[in-house]
């Protein structure tokens, strides 16, 4: 019974502790005979004979209902241990942005594909899998007492799946006390957890190095929920004090990845969706080598309410890896006939491995302009240098015929047909006085017969005019 039950006054931090379970009533192996005791039986998927026991499925797989088999998870799923691994229903599905290598709980790679705000069939592609070789350790800001001693929160966070030991660690010797030191673990599964640091001194050695005790260890949260930049998750939301965005526009802020931490319920009325931890990777394309992790300027001590516990790492990896449209190309100079050409990446994103930032090529010392000039120069010689050689080809086809005519050697047809201009005339002439003597002649002798015969012109049946016309036809013909 709980303490002050009786009075109706109850206390929450009673508790009642099971040290063992006797179940009973449930069969014996030795009898070979099923007694009962269960609320139902599970198939099974593979009998060892030898042993007479049922071996379970791999890690990861869930029993067919039909075969009795056993099947691997669909990939993006983690088979659920608490559940009875009967069907695929048993699988349960993994948050955005997270993947289940062996489908036995579901983690974060380390790469990373999201939407752009450039376009609706654009995407950014983000590596983050450098983070796997740094512990991220967040330290808030010291808290000092009147005597003069402090204390601060301290913040260790897995983001790949490694679990934590979330524990304190007590040195009675250095606190001005007796007994041996002691480790109390917390909890072993934590992959969120805050502890309260408390730097103590050696009092007979001032100086010897501070040493820490971490005391009021509490675990935030056990696993991974979701990767994404969304700003809520199940009830939380990251506001701009949280984000530090108050003083700065929206074209201006940085790239930022949410990593959110699955909530865990709680008993205080003050946190009514439970308690979260949230750690943003900031984009920070100057911080290459180390990352730089922090609390929030806004809140120093992790949280502004008791209830969202929030990291910020700033970090290179977390920028979008350079694609061939990011870059900008810078020419250097042209020095013995080789330059080098920048490729400078935009503001926000990085250089992967297989990207290079310079390359060499030749060059020469011409600008743009000369160079216009020599490439029409070199047109224009060109057809210059074909015109030549076609007057030249023409010049010399000439050539050819005219020595063959010097010395005689052109074809018969040539020769019967070829007349010099002043033979044609004379011969037109001397025929046209050939025709006209000819016609002149029959006149003549037309005009004597009929004397002869005493017979006038008129009465021939000629007339002058007649005689005229005819001979004007003749001469024509």
């Amino acid at each position: 019974m709980r303490s002050g039950a009786a009075n109706g006054q109850d206390v929450l931090t009673d508790k009642a502790i099971i040290y063992s379970l006797n179940v009973t009533n449930i069969g014996s192996e030795a009898e070979k005979k099923s007694y009962g005791g269960a609320d139902s039986c599970r198939p099974c998927p593979s009998f060892n004979g030898n042993t007479g026991t049922c071996e379970a499925c791999p890690p990861g797989n869930f029993i067919d209902i039909k075969s009795f088999g056993c099947v691997l998870c669909p990939p993006g799923t983690a088979l659920n241990m608490s559940s009875s691994r009967i069907g695929p229903e048993s699988c349960v599905p993994c948050g955005p942005n997270l993947d289940s290598e062996d489908r036995t709980q579901c983690g974060f790679t380390g790469n990373l594909t999201l939407p752009s705000n450039e376009g609706a069939n654009k995407t950014v592609k983000f590596d983050l899998s450098p983070l796997k070789n740094h512990i991220i350790v967040a330290d808030g800001i010291k808290v000092f007492s009147r005597e003069g001693s402090s204390y601060y929160h301290s913040y260790n966070i897995s983001l790949f799946g490694k679990s934590l030991e979330c524990k304190e660690n007590n040195m009675p010797s250095v606190m001005g006390f007796e007994g041996t030191p002691y480790v109390n673990p917390v909890d072993s599964q934590s992959t969120f957890c805050r502890s309260t640091a408390v730097p103590l001194k050696n009092s007979q050695n001032e100086s010897a190095h501070e040493k820490l005790v971490f005391v009021s260890s509490f675990s935030i949260a056990k696993k991974l929920a979701a990767v994404t930049q969304n700003r809520s998750f199940k009830n939380f939301f990251l506001n701009d004090k949280v984000l530090e965005y108050d003083s700065t526009s929206i074209e201006n802020q940085p790239i930022d990845i949410h990593f959110f931490f699955e909530p865990v319920p709680s008993k205080f009325r003050s946190c009514p969706n439970g308690t979260i931890g949230v750690l943003t990777a900031r984009c920070e394309p100057t911080a290459t080598k180390t990352p730089q992790i922090r609390l929030p300027r806004t809140c120093p001590d992790g949280t502004c309410d008791g209830c969202l516990y929030h990291v910020i790492v700033e970090t290179s990896h977390a920028c979008p890896i350079c694609d061939k449209n990011d870059f900008e190309q810078i020419r250097g100079e042209c020095k013995d006939g080789r330059q080098k050409i920048h490729w400078i990446p935009s503001k926000h994103c990085v250089i992967s491995g297989a990207q290079t930032r310079e390359v060499s090529e030749f060059c020469t010392n011409l600008n743009d302009g000369t160079k216009l000039l020599l490439i029409i120069a070199t047109i224009v010689i060109a057809l210059l240098i074909v015109a030549v050689f076609a007057f030249y080809q023409k010049n010399k086809n000439l050539e050819y015929r005219y020595s063959r005519l010097v010395e005689g050697k052109e074809p018969e047809e040539m020769e019967t047909c070829g007349l010099e201009s002043d033979d044609d005339d004379d011969e037109e002439e001397s025929g046209t006085r050939v025709i006209f003597g000819k016609k002149k002649s029959n006149y003549v002798a037309k005009m004597s017969t009929h004397a002869k015969n005493g017979k006038s012109f008129k009465n021939s049946g000629y007339t002058a005019d007649a005689e005229r016309a005819e001979f004007l036809s003749d001469s024509t013909d």
